[in-house]
């Protein structure tokens, strides 16, 4: 009985949902407990988003009990229970892997003990199981003893973890930040030694645990990981020993920022860097923009002025993310980004449109006309509609 851990559960918002499921998996007498990092970060007395549950049901049991159920992680054991509430919990049977050919996923899967089932994952701290029912934590393979320590280490041949899936490199790098744990000896030293296998994990895995890494906001951690310097080298070929150690701000969550803020001070050539991030690492469009942004704002900004650069955020509003940023880390003036919003809030509106210059100008010479107008409204050189039509007919 772990009083401090019951209670820690009795209390979180997504107790009463788990009941509904475990009762359900009870009246067919199925176990249900939460395992993982839920039981981990409520240890811990960290926040935690959801609960992973786990049972000695069958996957044709469970989806005889809940046929509600979306059964998309099948082949993996794996069902997703969803609630009346909107939650959704992700209910798995106790399981055991093997045949890992490929460094990312098991080629077969079968139902186990939680035994083998504790002994088939990453970290030991990720290896805990919470028995609701009978109020008492489940610990195989010394998760509790690595959490008090407190240390990351490998369930097992650190060797054989890493070798079976690639992506538990950045994810033990990911852990070391969120928790702020030292890394094992011969954890780290497989790590790094596997390091280079890297390369075979889709890009779309890899940026997603660099988001949640860069979440984390703990950089001090991380610029100082050699494992994050050995992360570095393989992604994008660049050392980081020669990279100043970024300012990064410590204010609010800045994933992308933090991020496409660091990538853009290293030294290799920018169409190169872009070829990784689009074809490598697989950004979305959106993030792009961002990270084009943040390059716009690091190499043009400073040259330009408050009335230029209101213009160009009012055309893409996200570029004042990046000036912002900036500002916070001491890379540029601090109040810029308060300066342009505060042209915008005092000129909201435009004085003229492409329509008032049909008979006027033709063709892209528009444009051109309006951009300049606005910038001279920003300045108070024109205030009126009347003032800046005069304007474009006397530079006719």
């Amino acid at each position: 009985m772990m009083p401090g851990l019951s209670q820690s559960f009795n209390q979180h918002r997504l107790y009463s949902d788990f009941l509904q499921v475990k009762l359900r998996l009870l009246q067919h007498q199925f176990i249900c407990w939460v395992a993982g990092g839920a039981v981990r970060d409520l240890f811990l007395g960290r926040e935690v988003d959801d609960f992973d549950l786990v049972t000695d049901a069958s996957t044709e049991a469970l989806k005889v009990i809940f046929p509600e159920a979306i059964t998309v992680g099948e082949s993996f054991g794996v069902l997703k229970i969803p609630l009346k509430t909107g939650e959704i919990f992700d209910l798995a049977t106790f399981r055991q892997e093997s045949d890992y050919t490929d460094g990312r996923r098991p080629s077969a899967v079968s139902a186990s003990t939680p035994t083998e089932d504790a002994k088939r994952r990453d970290f030991s701290i990720n290896a805990l199981y919470w028995d609701d029912q009978n109020q008492r934590l489940l610990d195989y393979v010394g998760g509790v003893s690595d959490l008090v320590r407190p240390l990351l280490t490998c369930v097992g041949d650190p060797m054989t973890r890493f070798t079976e899936d690639h992506l538990r490199m950045i994810r033990l790098i990911r852990f070391g930040a969120q928790l702020r744990f030292p890394i094992e000896t011969a954890t780290e030293k497989a790590a790094l030694q596997l390091m280079p296998n890297i390369d075979s994990v889709s890009g779309e895995r890899i940026w997603i645990e660099f988001k949640k890494l860069a979440l984390a906001r703990h950089w001090d951690y991380v610029l100082k990981a050699p494992l994050f310097h050995a992360f570095i080298r393989e992604i994008f070929n660049f050392d980081m020993q020669t990279l100043p150690r970024p300012n990064i701000a410590k204010a609010e969550a800045k994933e992308l920022e933090d991020l496409f803020f660091m990538i853009t001070q290293f030294s290799i050539p920018r169409p190169q860097l872009r070829n990784i991030l689009i074809n490598r690492l697989k950004l979305s469009k959106a993030e792009m923009n961002s990270y084009d942004l943040m390059v716009y704002a690091r190499t043009q900004v400073s040259a330009e002025s408050v009335f230029s650069l209101a213009l160009k955020v009012e055309k893409k509003p996200e570029l004042i993310k990046s000036i912002r940023y900036l500002g916070e880390v001491g890379e540029m003036h601090s109040n810029l980004a308060s300066e342009i919003e505060l042209t915008l809030a005092r000129y909201p509106d435009a004085l003229i449109r492409g329509d008032d210059l049909n008979t006027m100008i033709q063709g892209p010479r528009i444009g051109q006309i309006l951009d300049e107008v606005r910038v001279l409204q920003f300045q108070g050189k024109v205030s009126t509609k009347d003032q800046a039509l005069q304007l474009i007919s006397m530079k006719k």
